[in-house]
């Protein structure tokens, strides 16, 4: 691709509290706008934060006859944002849809925000709201091990790259997939707090694993990603997935 315009134009630090538990993140948000891309070439004119590792689309055409690609006639993706086809045709106008997440490539699902309805969501080729994304970080749920984290009736589960549940909601709560393949969960605790800081209080603390089975039973007070606390005392979780020695002592 031709005169491409790289800018950056955020560094979201976010840190999220549920009781004990800590979660931090950097992230450094790019766009890349082909200045030639309402010549009618069917060129990606935007690289979201979904896309930050795919870059092949930014340097060649478009290739498949099934793809829709996002065109936005200004630097930032807005409700001016369209999705068109390969032979350049309109499929999805713009204003229907906003958000800053919708994937420069729709091929299966795409992320959008829908007038009326606060909040991240999934729509597949025929529009059909697929499920609601759990939102993190001022945006959509950042993709770990493969999954990411979706709601409903303020329950929380798991959705893939497919745009299917893996794992229904279910959970008062639940954080991300680490390396292990595991993630913590809360049982009957309460979001509070708005913003950058919200806490998550209350319940009781376990372990799951990708099948959505339960490995560790909620019967922690707390929890970090790598973590289950009862009392002051830390347990750290092994690599399979079970309760390991105690690694810390809160005063």
């Amino acid at each position: 691709m031709k005169n491409l315009a790289f800018k950056r134009i955020g560094v979201f630090a976010f840190t999220l509290f549920m009781g004990s538990m800590l979660y931090t993140q950097d992230v450094t948000l790019l766009y890349a706008m082909d200045k030639t891309s309402y010549t009618g070439v069917p060129y990606t004119c935007v690289k979201n934060l979904w896309d930050l590792n795919d870059t092949q689309a930014l340097s060649a055409p478009a290739q498949e006859n099934d793809t829709l690609y996002l065109f936005c006639p200004g630097i930032e993706p807005d409700l001016r944002c369209e999705y068109r086809n390969i032979n350049n045709e309109t499929i999805i106008p713009a204003g229907k849809y906003g958000g800053p997440y919708m994937s420069k490539k729709f091929v299966k699902f795409t992320i959008v925000n829908i007038k009326g309805m606060p909040g991240f969501y999934a729509i597949d080729r025929t529009e059909r709201i697929l499920f609601e994304i759990f939102g993190y970080d001022n945006g959509p749920d950042y993709v770990s091990k493969g999954l990411f984290r979706i709601v409903e009736n303020e329950k929380m589960g798991f959705a893939n790259m497919d745009g299917e549940i893996v794992i229904k909601p279910q959970f008062s709560f639940v954080g991300p997939f680490m390396e292990n393949d595991f993630a913590v969960f809360n049982e009957g605790g309460r979001s509070e707090g708005v913003g950058e800081e919200k806490f998550f209080r209350g319940g009781k603390w376990g372990l799951i694993n990708k099948k959505g089975e339960v490995v560790i039973p909620p019967i922690y007070d707390s929890a970090s990603p790598n973590h289950l606390i009862m009392g002051k005392e830390w347990f750290e979780i092994t690599d399979d997935g079970k309760i390991g020695k105690v690694v810390k002592v809160s005063k």
